[in-house]
């Protein structure tokens, strides 16, 4: 009989640490199932993230090539602006574009009254005078 009872009291000691190790386990499997709920969570905000990320490079590029657009745009019009001021300058530098006042040819020796103002025809007649100047085709040249 001694022999029985020892045999219940192993067999109740082996009972008692199996359901330690049991109640360890659900322990265990609870961690376990409420990190795998974090970590799938994470995982969300990560996909989230990466998604917002991807969305966002997207736009920037977007953002980039309007403003590569509009800078383009405002280059071309700076440009025609300068060069349309270029070809006014240079124009209003040679002598086609003066305002030519007379011109008397005389077999000889002929004269051109020629003025180098901005002004038309009228006002370079009216008063005009301190721009023109009066070339003679034998190389005098004086104020009108």
């Amino acid at each position: 009989m001694i022999r029985l009872s020892e045999s219940q009291r192993r067999l109740a000691g082996v009972f008692a640490a199996r359901q330690e190790l049991q109640r360890q386990v659900e322990q265990v499997q609870e961690e376990n199932g409420a990190l795998k709920m974090e970590y799938d969570a994470l995982l969300e905000r990560q996909r989230d993230k990466e998604t917002r990320l991807r969305e966002e490079n997207v736009r920037g590029g977007h953002l980039l090539e309007d403003m590569i657009y509009l800078k383009q745009q405002a280059a071309a019009r700076m440009n025609s602006r300068n060069e349309r001021r270029s070809r006014y300058l240079n124009a209003a530098h040679t002598p086609d574009h003066h305002t030519v006042t007379e011109q008397v040819q005389v077999p000889e020796c002929s004269t051109v009254s020629v003025c180098f103002c901005q002004s038309s025809r009228s006002e370079a007649a009216e008063g005009a005078a301190d721009c023109c100047e009066v070339k003679s085709h034998c190389g005098q040249v004086r104020p009108t």
